[in-house]
């Protein structure tokens, strides 16, 4: 583990949770490995890092599914270590996804303060029973009772899924609330606003070790690069160490042939030229060996690189045009008593690069929909140029993309597999990987894989509605990269704060069935 400025927990502090040396393995291999962290009262520790690194694994360890010393499904997942919960603790549990009934502490004597924030986070929920709600509506009322229940350590996985902005406020409110009751929280999420927000000690969970700081994302993101730029410079001398290793080796091997060779014919200098020529060839092999060696910790020592995305090749031109012009148009579902949006306007061209904020259910993904024509308005004017090659993705890439290949998928695009292969490697998506069933790949390796489609099929306008759902930090950043790349322009639905900063140059507003620049 690498630590940051790491202070300890306050004395006036109670420690809840304290887990030391915590190694988890799943069929043998490394899943966690000596993770140390500790939880105190009125504090919030986020866990972070790429989608299966063990940060839900490790929050139902602590909920006490798997002990640390328990060995379980044969053997598929060990661990060791220790963890300890201070005596007769409460823990509030809310996973990644809600399946079936889940129990949830009773509810105590919330106070109004934090009443409001959880009638906040549930607002537009219907007060329908739990069968009868999305899985969505069902993960905010899950998540609005946990927090009112009456615990001492609060375990949440992913709590801001589905959250819009409203809900994310009164979310980081309600966090806020629990601190100072000195509730403890231990929280798994990719929402880097959040820990920077409220976090006061961020675990970021890398391929190349955990990296422990006080504070939220930045400052633990900040810690792996610098470690990353100790671990290059020392990665640097070990390959400098190894072709001098390398070259000696080398050296003193042939200089060993050259005199085992010259023994014939040497006379009585023969015995003296074969002891030193068998001196010199363990001489060799010892080097050979420290040459192994320093590649070993080469191996070891190889840095954690944040690989980047940059597309360079066969970059497109988009002139800028027209894409979609609103005149006060209007849309009203049928059997509804009320109109989703009235009166909107609003002008795209495939320059624009914009971001759609608004809570859930004001209309976003049916302006997105009106505008690839997949609806159409009931009043006013919609003009589209249909000259302007435009592709929507919908929230989960619902058919996207067919069954079969990812490359078979790409080869619609009448590119050829070199130059296919070539856009996939430049999205880190490589080798033997493209050859894959779709069907096996991540959210968030489809999604960098739909971006590169649309390039390859010279796309000059992007309709992207929530693009980040369930993606972790490495896929988001990439996603970034992806669009930053972008020849045209895209039209984005997010509620991820950091995301629509590093994407957006202009922020729309839905409220009221309209929209505004903001």
């Amino acid at each position: 583990m690498v630590s940051g400025n790491n202070h300890g927990v306050s004395m006036s502090r109670s420690t809840i949770l304290n887990v030391k040396n915590l190694s988890l393995y799943i069929n043998e291999e490394p899943l966690l490995e000596s993770l140390s962290l500790s939880v105190a009262e009125g504090e919030m520790v986020c866990l972070m890092g790429p989608n299966g690194c063990g940060k839900s694994t490790l929050l139902r360890i602590v909920l006490g599914e798997a002990r640390p010393d328990q060995r379980r499904l044969a053997d598929i997942l060990t661990s060791g270590g220790m963890l300890h919960l201070a005596p007769d603790t409460e823990i509030s549990y809310l996973p990644q996804r809600i399946e079936g009934s889940l129990p949830v502490p009773p509810p105590g004597d919330t106070d109004t303060e934090l009443r409001s924030r959880t009638q906040a986070i549930i607002d537009g929920v219907p007060p329908l029973e739990d069968s009868q709600l999305s899985l969505g509506q069902l993960q905010k009322r899950t998540l609005a009772r946990v927090i009112e229940s009456r615990a001492d350590l609060y375990l949440l996985d992913e709590p801001t899924n589905y959250l819009d902005l409203g809900g994310l406020e009164s979310f980081e409110e309600a966090i806020a609330v629990l601190k100072r009751r000195g509730k403890a929280l231990l929280i798994v999420t990719h929402d880097r606003t959040l820990a920077d927000n409220l976090a006061d000690r961020t675990i970021y969970i890398s391929p190349n070790g955990v990296y422990q700081s006080q504070g939220g994302f930045s400052a633990a993101w900040d810690l792996a690069f610098s470690d990353y730029e100790a671990r290059t410079h020392r990665a640097a001398d070990i390959r400098s160490k190894i072709k001098q290793l390398q070259q000696d080796a080398r050296r003193r091997m042939g200089w060993s042939a050259a005199k085992e060779k010259s023994k014939r014919g040497a006379g009585a200098e023969k015995p003296h030229i074969g002891k030193l020529a068998k001196k010199m060839a363990a001489r060799s092999k010892a080097v050979a060996k420290r040459a192994e060696a320093e590649q070993k910790r080469l191996n070891e020592t190889k840095p954690f690189v944040p690989k980047k995305v940059n597309l360079k090749i066969g970059q497109y031109e988009v002139r800028n045009r027209p894409v979609a012009s609103f005149d006060r148009v209007g849309f009203t579902y049928p059997g509804s008593n009320a109109p989703t949006l009235s009166d909107v306007e609003i002008d795209l061209s495939t320059q624009d690069k914009v971001c759609v904020l608004g809570h859930n259910g004001c209309g976003k993904t049916t302006l997105l929909n009106l505008i690839c024509g997949r609806l159409e308005p009931e009043m006013g004017l919609l003009r589209r140029n249909q000259a302007v090659k435009s592709v929507y993705l919908s929230q989960g890439l619902k058919g996207f993309f067919s069954p079969g290949t990812l490359l078979r998928n790409l080869t619609d695009t009448g590119v050829d597999e070199t130059t296919i292969r070539q856009y996939l490697g430049a999205a880190l998506l490589r080798r033997d990987k493209v050859t894959n069933s779709v069907e096996s790949f991540s959210h968030g390796e489809l999604m960098r894989a739909a971006i590169v489609k649309c390039i390859l099929q010279k796309a000059e306008f992007l309709l992207l509605d929530e693009p980040t759902s369930h993606l972790d930090i490495e896929s988001i950043q990439v996603l970034e990269r992806l669009l930053q790349d972008f020849p045209g322009g895209y039209l984005v639905v997010s509620h991820d704060r950091t995301f629509v900063e590093n994407v957006a140059d202009q922020l729309f507003l839905m409220a009221g069935r309209r929209i505004r620049l903001i």
